[in-house]
């Protein structure tokens, strides 16, 4: 992309030269705002001053497209970091909690099926027991040794689920 630029050459030598587009896209703005920093004139004293004017060519697109790449790389290099960064804490910390929910999950399930069949177990010997404490005060005769193993029995179950309850809270320690 080729701009032109008229250049009117500084009164006194070594000012900065004054500059005129041909063209107003911003580019070429950019570019002529840089062009006015450094574009120094050696303007010859045997030409007239009022009336001269140099017309100058100048490349624009090798200027532009520095300046863009180096944009478009930063902003590249900004949103590739704010991706990596975003996939490696959040997925990691996804799965990592995703992992742990479901070895709880399922430590959990198997716990609630245990303390299910001994609540199970429970009632049924406690139902047990009430049946012989009826038929004792009824003063019906009840055989010792089925009354010994269901209270045996019933003391067993009850520490099965003490078991249940120390083993968690040897977990949680």
């Amino acid at each position: 992309m080729f701009c032109f630029l008229l250049v009117k050459p500084p009164r006194i030598p070594g000012q900065i030269s004054e500059l005129s587009r041909c063209n107003t896209s911003p580019i070429s703005q950019c570019a002529a705002f840089h062009l006015r920093l450094f574009l120094i004139s050696n303007r010859s004293h045997s030409v007239n001053r009022a009336n001269q004017y140099r017309r100058v060519t100048i490349d624009f697109f090798q200027l532009t497209e520095q300046l863009t790449l180096q944009a478009e790389q930063a902003a590249r290099a900004t949103e590739q970091t704010a991706r990596a960064t975003e996939q490696v804490t959040g997925r990691s910390r996804w799965i990592a909690m995703e992992q742990e929910t479901e070895s709880v999950k399922r430590e959990i399930s198997k716990e609630i099926a245990t303390v299910q069949a001994l609540t199970w177990e429970v009632d049924r010997l406690s139902h047990m027991v009430l049946a012989f404490e009826v038929s004792v005060n009824g003063e019906m005769e009840v055989a010792v040794e089925e009354a010994d193993m269901t209270a045996w029995l019933l003391m067993w179950l009850l520490l099965k689920f003490n078991g249940i309850k120390a083993e968690g809270k040897c977990r949680v320690q």
